[in-house]
């Protein structure tokens, strides 16, 4: 249980044992739980930390971005692991580290896939970890739509505080969803609600 000298949304389980990997390969790997965190470091991959059994938090992504400049998030491969996984990318967004989403097979978790399908299946899966606009194509696009994922990654976006890493990951979102790449900026960079006119550019 917390107490005043233990808060779960302060620290990162493994954080001590993962340390010196992250820092030798600058990256992150994180888990939803404890098991996955033990079944993966115990497979060879030193650089994952978990989530201490609470929503993460803007501390323990600043935690990381001590540590990393990248993060893999690594979520179960159901629905509620593919909104988990978009939902922590915020606080890391926001701490400035570079996020990447690897896309685990449904009904899979990090420690079924490594004792059902091996490492290698596994490091297949990490070496093909998508970055925030391409998971948003083919994670979010087929359940809520064009214009809903465009809002979502606004959303996002906004949380970026390096101007030029969010300025690509607009020309990024405009490309791949071909929408109007002006319309996206005004949204991104309102402090407001914005509403999105969908439309297909020329």
């Amino acid at each position: 249980p917390e107490s005043p000298v233990y808060q779960k949304g302060q620290i990162l389980f493994g954080l001590p044992q993962a340390r010196d990997a992250m820092n030798r390969l600058d990256e992150a790997i994180l888990v939803e739980g404890y098991l996955d965190q033990l079944r993966v470091f115990g497979a060879g991959f030193e650089n994952v930390v978990a989530v201490a059994g609470t929503a993460f938090t803007p501390h323990q992504a600043a935690l990381l971005k001590r540590y990393v400049k990248r993060v893999i998030l690594l979520f179960d491969g159901d629905r509620a692991g593919a909104a988990a996984a978009w939902k922590n990318a915020a606080p890391c967004l926001a701490a400035g580290l570079e996020v990447r989403v690897a896309a685990l097979p449904e009904a899979h978790d990090p420690d079924s896939l490594i004792r059902d399908e091996g490492v290698g299946r596994f490091k297949e899966l990490l070496d093909r970890a998508a970055g925030i606009v391409e998971y948003a194509g083919f994670g979010l696009l087929p359940r809520l739509g064009r214009e809903e994922t465009l809002r979502e990654l606004v959303t996002l976006i906004k949380q970026v505080p390096d101007p030029i890493r969010r300025r690509l990951m607009i020309q990024e979102s405009a490309e791949k969803f071909r929408f109007d790449e002006a319309t996206l900026v005004r949204a991104v960079e309102s402090n407001r609600s914005t509403e999105l006119a969908v439309s297909t550019p020329a």
